[in-house]
């Protein structure tokens, strides 16, 4: 489902080969955590940690362990001070080749002095955010410097014809005007993969379609209504 993603990936593979700190940015639903799992998911020889939530200290400590699978009875009851010393003392023997921390959010002083240390162990980290503007990330703004930015921006035409063309099969839309449905679905979503997603599983439903037609605009309505209300229409 990664259509027109290969550059990107190819991208960061050349980086994690020369062992750079990478941040990975773009706004929800262009696929950044979906290319990295795609990325490291060919790198299966090396050791990798992976936090799914970065947004707090407790959470980057947590994650990695319970990703790491050993060691983690009760994990979740540990203070601080006992994940510190479980953390490093898994970092000491796996010695991962990278950490991976999704979905940093803003950086307080004592994650970003937690992110520094790893950094001070030559331990290289890829970070996942929205943006690397100070509202987006805070104090991990003082060492970006030091990491090679990747921007992932909303899909081009081309690449979400594609990928609307196997959320048709997957979802089995009855669409008789598929460069129609293609061209509105691109209108509406911008070419973000989570929006197209979200609008095609909505095509499934028989109230949007009329003559053969697909309406699309109906649907971005209702998906619209359905965000701003938290998803009840």
């Amino acid at each position: 489902m990664l259509f027109g993603r290969e550059k990107e990936c190819q991208f960061i593979t050349g980086l994690m080969n020369g062992r750079k700190n990478i941040i990975i940015y773009g706004e929800e639903g262009t696929g950044k955590s979906a290319i990295i799992h795609e990325t490291v998911s060919r790198r299966k020889a090396e050791k990798l940690l992976y936090s799914h939530s970065s947004k707090t200290l407790r959470e980057s400590l947590i994650n990695p362990i319970l990703f790491h699978g050993k060691e983690t009875k009760d994990v979740q009851n540990k203070n601080i001070a006992m994940l510190r010393k479980a953390f490093f003392s898994m970092l000491d023997r796996e010695k991962p080749a990278y950490i991976i921390f999704d979905h940093v959010e803003l950086v307080t002083p004592r994650l970003y002095y937690f992110f520094l240390y790893l950094m001070d162990k030559k331990i290289p980290l890829i970070m996942i955010s929205r943006g690397i503007r100070k509202k987006d990330i805070d104090h991990l703004r003082m060492i970006l410097f030091d990491f090679i930015k990747v921007e992932i921006t909303n899909l081009e035409k081309p690449a979400t014809d594609k990928l609307v063309d196997y959320f048709v099969k997957e979802f089995n839309i009855k669409v008789n005007h598929t460069d129609d449905f293609r061209k509105d679905i691109y209108k509406f979503s911008g070419g973000n993969p989570k929006i197209v997603k979200e609008l095609c599983f909505m095509a499934k439903d028989a109230k949007y379609h009329s003559c053969g037609n697909c309406n699309v605009r109906l649907i971005d309505l209702d998906h619209r209504i359905g965000k701003a209300t938290g998803g009840s229409t």
